[in-house]
């Protein structure tokens, strides 16, 4: 059973609330809540001894977590970059591209950003392998992620941070945040687990890329997890076994969509996953005025581009949105369609040092990447690497 003593509101409880207003008989919206509680409920409501709805907290705003805007994310040792580096962005609405080529290290800055707020990642939850190389191989000191946020209103910056001694597993990290003008804190802040769970700010391309690689019940659960409906399939899946005959709408409207899934091309998946994401991390009732999207535009045809490139465009004038690409074409049509943006270059060199610079001009971001591509070239041997520094540089 849950904590019926008076908590902020959950999921469970804005649930409650609906029930409230829905003119359901009585008996089954008992058996709707039953559900929701767990197996013992249930199992209570549709037995013959009677049970007795508990009492729940209203749903209230949140009103305790203050409205954040991103203002930095600082990366050291950790995926693809090695030096710290830091990106700055201004904490207040507007859009913010960065942009750089396959391992430039600009989704290593989405992913920190993501495990100190969270203290996971979307795409470790999917990828074994990108989960062992999290450490990055040019440092062998301490490995840190850290964003730093302003509270809308007030003065100074709050500090939410992971680190990890040399030689540390990535379950050991020492988590803290540090507010204003306070001394560092072990942990993360009171009252942000329920809006992280609400309005959960970010999108990993891993969220997006098993829509169009995962098996349809795969794809099904993605949808599911984007919209924040953990809780709610788990009841669904209660009273499938204990009403079955009753549930056939429900499984129906499941098994087809996987199948309307399939039908679509890896753009429109995409396009899907956005407009499942985005209606909710925009809520006018999260703590969040923050977006962090990372390569959204792969395989999209042009004029889905274009249009992302106007929705994110209508959301930044009251969220801070970043989007993290290597696809130029997002830049391309924020530049040709005048759209109000700072843009950020991301350029990985020797031994994983990141460099980032604004950039607006889309020429000079031709060069500095074909300046760029031979300096981190891996794979062939000096001699090839000097003839291909030939071809690309005169």
């Amino acid at each position: 059973m849950v904590d019926t003593s008076g908590a902020p509101a959950t999921v469970e409880a804005l649930i409650f609330d609906r029930l409230t207003e829905a003119d359901l008989p009585g008996p089954v919206a008992d058996i709707v809540v039953a559900a929701l509680l767990g197996d013992e409920d249930l199992g209570a409501a549709l037995g013959s001894q009677g049970w007795q709805r508990p009492s729940m907290p209203q749903a209230t705003p949140i009103g305790t977590v203050p409205r954040f805007f991103l203002r930095s994310v600082v990366v050291e040792g950790f995926r693809g970059i090695g030096a710290k580096a830091t990106l700055r962005v201004e904490p207040s609405p507007g859009l913010t591209l960065v942009v750089g080529r396959n391992g430039s290290g600009k989704s290593s800055f989405a992913e920190a950003a993501e495990l100190a707020v969270t203290g996971e990642s979307q795409r470790w939850s999917h990828n074994t392998a990108a989960r062992n190389g999290w450490r990055n191989v040019h440092t062998g000191g301490t490995s840190r992620v850290a964003v730093g946020l302003a509270a809308d209103g007030q003065a100074g910056m709050m500090t939410l941070a992971r680190e990890w001694a040399p030689g540390a597993a990535l379950e050991d990290a020492t988590a803290y945040f540090q507010e204003p003008g306070a001394r560092r804190e072990p942990g993360v802040p009171i009252g942000w687990a329920e809006p992280l769970e609400l309005y959960r700010p970010f999108l990993s391309y891993s969220e997006l890329g098993t829509l169009v690689d995962g098996k349809p019940s795969e794809m099904y659960d993605t949808l599911q997890a984007i919209l924040g409906l953990d809780q709610l399939i788990d009841a669904e899946n209660r009273l499938t076994g204990a009403r079955k005959h009753l549930d056939e709408m429900s499984k129906t409207a499941r098994q087809a969509l996987p199948d309307l899934l399939s039908r679509l091309s890896q753009g429109e998946l995409h396009a899907l996953g956005l407009a499942l994401f985005l209606p909710r991390a925009t809520s006018p009732d999260s703590p969040f005025r923050f977006l962090l999207i990372d390569d959204p535009v792969q395989s999209m045809d042009p004029a889905k581009v274009d249009g992302l490139a106007r929705v994110l465009s209508q959301i930044a004038r009251s969220r801070q949105v970043i989007v993290f690409t290597h696809d130029d074409r997002l830049a391309e049509a924020v530049r040709r369609l005048q759209i109000p943006a700072t843009m950020w270059k991301v350029a990985r060199r020797e031994n994983s040092a990141v460099e980032l610079k604004k950039n607006d001009d889309p020429v000079l971001c031709y060069l500095d990447d074909a300046r760029a591509r031979p300096r981190t070239h891996t794979g062939p041997s000096r001699g090839s690497q000097s003839r291909r520094r030939s071809r690309i540089l005169p």
